[in-house]
């Protein structure tokens, strides 16, 4: 668990992050990562969770998602009903077209120019767009998509800022910084 805390993002699903040996571990990540430690997401029913609590997670870098209002009130079983409902807003969501194989531009490198700058600068803002619709529900993306995105958008940033020496195409750069965040 320690080289997980270390090397990826946790998000906890349905876990109170009260557990002693959970806050050993994120005692020995804090002491030994600092403020380079990874955010933890904590996701579940947290309605009752007080202010302090949540502070003092917080602290500590753990981001608590309360999904407690996924479930109805009056439900006997709350936490298995909001989880339930999560899991399948979840599936869903993975349900949609892939983004990932359509790209426009997929062989051009960091130092290429396209001779149709504008249409260039077109296809890329609506794929970003495209991207940025398809990425807003997540938290945060899976690491290896989020990694794919990464060396893809970091190209095209560089592209856009070389064809584009003093008026920038904000739209499409703010949706390349989203993607990449």
């Amino acid at each position: 668990v320690q080289q997980a805390m270390l090397e990826t993002r946790l998000c906890l699903i349905g876990f109170s992050g009260e557990d002693p040996n959970f806050q050993n571990w994120l005692g020995w990540l804090r002491d030994n990562m600092g403020e380079y430690c990874p955010k933890i997401y904590l996701i579940g029913v947290y309605d009752d969770l007080k202010e302090p609590q949540r502070k003092i997670l917080e602290s500590k870098q753990v981001t608590v998602i309360d999904i407690s209002g996924l479930a109805d009130k009056k439900e006997k079983n709350k936490h298995y009903s909001a989880l339930l409902e999560f899991l399948v807003l979840l599936e869903k969501q993975q349900k949609g077209q892939d983004i990932y194989s359509s790209r426009p531009y997929p062989e051009i490198g960091s130092l290429d120019i396209p001779e149709d700058k504008e249409k260039y600068i077109s296809d890329m803002a609506e794929y970003s767009a495209k991207v940025v619709s398809q990425i807003q529900p997540y938290i945060l993306l899976p690491e290896d998509i989020r990694k794919k995105f990464d060396d893809y958008f970091t190209i095209h940033f560089q592209i856009v800022l070389s064809i584009y020496k003093k008026k920038y195409p904000l739209q499409l750069i703010s949706n390349i910084i989203k993607i990449l965040r």
